[in-house]
């Protein structure tokens, strides 16, 4: 939900500062590219990737830096001021945010306001015994899609999307299936999934622009791939089957803290 504020506000900024210059009668795209490229430099400076930050905020500086009206130094200092007010936003958005465990369950301020809202106590025991399924088909432009709270049922998984993240703990899972495929494309963003040690796992990861680690491998850059198998000691009897793939972004592939739940 907060990064879905997030994108809307920006979405509201893009389309004030638009209105704006065409009231003054001046260039809007001057500003509206450099407000999205250091946005994404202080979403991925949030994810930790200072590379993919770095390159965004030059990305900016030379946009505007290009422009003959412009004087190189007030490009400078413009693109200084937004990185900082940004960055600030950033720092106060993400220490609202509670840092991710997947050894425990997060108590969400929107499961607290549903729990507030339940009409009943037959209502609550009824909702408190029932099992999410992952659903074989998502899709959404801007958001996040996360499975690390409680055991989920899932046969097989497709995530489309256009900006946010994605985190899944496949140790939370639950399958009658032999093979499951799990299939998560995006844009921007990131992708963050955690793998049972008692499954046999095959990942294929790409990204166009960014960062991909998979079970201690590690490649960044542009067009970065790889290709992962891990067996598991005992066989369980699953396979995993994950392709991941982002244009801009990283994909981080980690072993959970504990084997997959039983059937």
């Amino acid at each position: 939900m907060s990064q879905r504020i997030g994108f809307v506000g920006l979405g509201i900024i893009i389309a004030g500062v638009s209105i704006v210059s065409s009231q003054l009668g001046f260039d809007a795209s001057l500003f509206i590219w450099p407000i999205i490229a250091l946005s994404l430099a202080c979403f991925f400076v949030s994810q930790r990737n200072y590379w993919l930050g770095a390159m965004f905020v030059g990305l900016a500086l030379l946009h505007v830096s290009n422009r003959a009206d412009v004087p190189f130094i007030f490009t400078a200092v413009i693109t200084i001021l937004f990185l900082a007010g940004l960055i600030l936003f950033y720092f106060w958005w993400n220490n609202s945010r509670r840092e991710i465990d997947i050894d425990k369950d997060l108590d969400t301020s929107a499961e607290r306001n549903k729990s507030r809202k339940r009409s009943s106590t037959k209502e609550e025991v009824r909702r408190a015994g029932e099992e999410r399924a992952f659903p074989e088909h998502r899709r959404f432009l801007a958001g996040q899609c996360v499975y690390i709270k409680k055991p989920f049922r899932m046969s097989e998984a497709s995530v489309q999307y256009g900006a946010g993240e994605v985190i899944v703990d496949f140790s939370k899972a639950k399958t009658e299936e032999e093979t499951v495929p799990v299939k998560i494309s995006g844009m921007i963003g990131s992708i963050k999934l955690f793998v049972p040690e008692n499954w046999d796992v095959n990942i294929d990861a790409k990204t166009l622009v960014g960062e991909t680690k998979v079970l201690g491998y590690k490649e960044e850059g542009i067009k970065s791939a790889m290709k992962v198998e891990h067996r598991a000691k005992k066989q369980a009897g699953i396979t995993l089957n994950i392709h991941a793939e982002l244009v801009i972004g990283s994909i981080q592939v980690k072993y959970a803290k504990q084997p997959a739940v039983s059937m």
